[in-house]
């Protein structure tokens, strides 16, 4: 996963989500330094089957819920997997 900025994803848009397209890249968008959204292909894109892209999500989850803290937003729990 590569993280942007909104002004970067404003001013490159096009070539981001070709690159998601083509190639299966996830962007998690960013604001001041905050995460705010993900840019993930649809399923079925870039050769990507549906079991594939579930199975990568559900590993995300894994490891989400693994550093997940009590009274933690999941902003919080992102920040600490990108440490």
């Amino acid at each position: 996963m590569t993280e942007i900025g909104i002004r970067e994803l404003k001013a490159g848009a096009s070539g981001i989500l070709r690159k998601v397209q083509e190639t299966g890249a996830i962007y998690i968008v960013t604001r001041r330094g905050k995460a705010i959204g993900a840019i993930v292909p649809a399923l079925g894109a870039a050769g990507r089957d549906e079991r594939n892209a579930w199975d990568e999500l559900l590993v995300l989850a894994g490891k989400a819920a693994a550093q997940w803290k009590e009274n933690a937003s999941p902003v919080e729990v992102l920040s600490e997997m990108r440490r």
